[in-house]
């Protein structure tokens, strides 16, 4: 009985794991946090305007940390420059940790302001449009504006089965089995 429990007995090795993995992420979080402060600092950005918090993530390539910045002053120049603030941030940490691209799921962003601080009314649609057109985007993108579209086919024959037509769609057939 000794010999086929010791044959048979499971394996120890996967108990370590999760204790493993806690001491990687921990590691990862020690990293971003570097990262962040490092930052902040050399551009002169006070501390306290902007937090981190670490979330733990699963993707499609694994475990991994994402990133959640918390913006704590609604001064305009920071508000401006949120998206260089997350780039050096970024360019930071793959300095500190050459995989860091590797294991980091992404990075999002929390206004976090206490009340009453900033009670600018939201403006009115023609302000959104008149900045959309002033950047230069459009509803659609131009390349796919130019691809024929199921609902401009109907709209030229007609109907959908006259549209389908247009394109010699078969119908569907039943899958066979074999075997």
């Amino acid at each position: 009985m000794n010999l086929l429990h010791k044959l048979f007995r499971p394996q120890r090795t996967g108990r370590r794991a999760p204790e493993a993995r806690r001491s990687v992420n921990e590691r990862r979080r020690q990293v971003l946090s570097t990262a962040v402060a490092d930052t902040l600092k050399s551009h002169g950005i006070p501390e306290y305007w902007i937090g981190a918090e670490t979330l733990p993530s699963q993707g499609m390539e694994g475990r991994g940390l994402h990133l959640r910045l918390i913006v704590r002053n609604t001064s305009p120049k920071l508000l401006a420059n949120l998206f260089a603030l997350q780039r050096a941030i970024q360019h930071r940490l793959s300095q500190v940790d050459a995989l860091s691209a590797a294991w980091l799921a992404g990075t999002s962003w929390r206004i976090e302001v206490p009340f009453g601080i900033d009670q600018t009314e939201l403006p009115g649609p023609e302000f959104w449009r008149s900045a959309a057109q002033h950047v230069g985007v459009h509803r659609r993108s131009t390349a796919r504006s130019d691809r024929p579209t199921l609902k401009a086919a109907v709209n030229e024959r007609g109907s959908t089965r006259a549209a389908l037509d247009m394109h010699e769609f078969s119908p569907t057939q039943p899958m066979l089995r074999h075997g």
